[in-house]
């Protein structure tokens, strides 16, 4: 005989997501007496216990609850424990439910396992798990070699690693058709303009995985917006963690918000600029962006570092945000607005301003190059501009002294 089976924690693989949508989680204190509403209900378990070669077979169900041990959720296994003419009672295991909103990846962590349970031991054979939910759990949209792995432990203390792996396919066929609006405050030319960028993934598409969006010629950073900006430093954002966003109240730059067919809200936050790590604008590190957005409802949230690249010559900024997680969004709308003043400036030419995206997907297909625009105009209320745009600039000299040969400075103001 072994051991017997005294824990397990499991990483499911990448992107492997559940679908909250109708599932009421279950509250702690029905959870801790194994008592969860069938509306919590999320699969089914079975336990084989006993010595020798015909063990007795247990079932039971698998509920999902709310927040558990600084997890953003839980599972209640409950199984009754019923022999022939014994009913010991019902068995509750609980177990934590991280969620890694930097890879999309599930974790499950289970407590100690009963080894004893009415003057009984256990003996615990096998312990199955189905989360068979209809709708529940969704496929990556990334093809390949995945796995199940994680760690059993023993009542003794001894460790053994897991490992299975699981195959997904089918990417090629699945949609990519994101599209994306762009918005701004004024249509006015050579102006402080708020900017709105607005991105849209129809339902079944496969996850996004980087995005670059390209904004239109003469559209540039404004400099008086500068003066009042606070750069956040990058461990003040806490990426990959639940821990408080600490960034100062003068680096917030803008809002967003996000939508997902995974959860029934959307995810809500903010936008910051991020401190400069060093000062080529070409780098994506002089000019960072921080987002940070976190569901109302659950305890989950989502920090990405992104980068706006300046062209050196032209001024002509790219916006870039990589290795984003497998996490399935409708619906992604940032709301860039600046600190004291905007953060943008519109073109000075008239016309349609015109932004370009090349929007790349987790399943490996081709990037999508959807575009969008804005008007441009002389003073913000569709006047044409002039064919030719003025240019008379004005100069005034002035001598701090007006003393014939007496020492003197010069001011000269363009």
């Amino acid at each position: 005989g072994e051991e017997d089976l005294s824990g397990i924690t499991l990483k499911l693989p990448e992107g492997l997501l559940a679908n909250l949508n109708g599932v009421k989680l279950c509250e702690e204190a029905q959870a801790a007496e194994g008592s969860c509403p069938a509306e919590s209900k999320v699969g089914s378990a079975s336990v084989s216990a006993g010595a020798g070669s015909e063990p007795l077979s247990l079932a039971g169900s698998v509920y999902l609850t709310g927040p558990y041990k600084g997890a953003p959720f839980g599972l209640a296994i409950v199984v009754p424990a019923i022999a022939g003419p014994y009913n010991l009672g019902t068995v509750v295991v609980r177990a934590a439910v991280g969620l890694n909103m930097t890879n999309g990846q599930l974790s499950i962590t289970t407590d100690a396992l009963p080894q004893i349970v009415g003057g009984v031991p256990l003996r615990i054979r096998s312990v199955k798990i189905e989360i068979n939910r209809s709708g529940f759990l969704v496929n990556p949209t990334s093809c390949g070699a995945a796995s199940v792995s994680g760690q059993t432990t023993s009542s003794g203390g001894q460790g053994a690693a897991i490992a299975d792996a699981l195959t997904v396919e089918g990417c090629s066929g699945l949609a990519f058709a994101p599209t994306f609006a762009l918005t701004s405050s004024t249509s006015r030319r050579d102006w402080p303009s708020t900017l709105g960028i607005a991105l849209h993934l129809p339902a079944g598409n496969a996850a996004l995985k980087q995005t670059v969006i390209t904004l239109p010629p003469g559209l540039s950073l404004n400099p008086p917006a500068a003066s009042g900006i606070e750069g956040c430093a990058t461990e003040a954002l806490g990426l990959g963690s639940e821990s408080p966003i600490t960034c100062p109240a003068a680096s917030e730059i803008g809002t967003v918000a996000i939508t997902s067919p995974l959860l029934p809200g959307a995810l809500s936050g903010k936008l910051y600029v991020g401190a400069p790590l060093n000062a080529d604008p070409e780098s994506g590190e002089e000019y960072r962006l921080f987002l940070a957005a976190k569901s109302a409802t659950y305890n989950i949230s989502l920090r990405l570092i992104g980068k706006l690249i300046a062209n050196r010559e032209t001024g002509q900024l790219r916006a870039v945000f990589e290795g984003l997680p497998p996490l399935p969004f409708s619906e992604m709308t940032l709301q860039v607005n600046g600190g004291k003043q905007p953060l943008f400036a519109t073109p000075l030419a008239c016309g349609t301003a015109v932004a370009d995206a090349t929007l790349t997907p987790a399943s490996g297909g081709a990037a999508a190059t959807p575009s969008a625009s804005f008007s441009v105009d002389n003073n913000g209320a569709g006047e044409a501009c002039p064919a030719t745009l003025p240019f008379a600039p004005k100069s005034s000299a002035q001598l701090s002294s007006k003393q014939a040969g007496a020492p003197t400075s010069l001011a000269l103001t363009i």
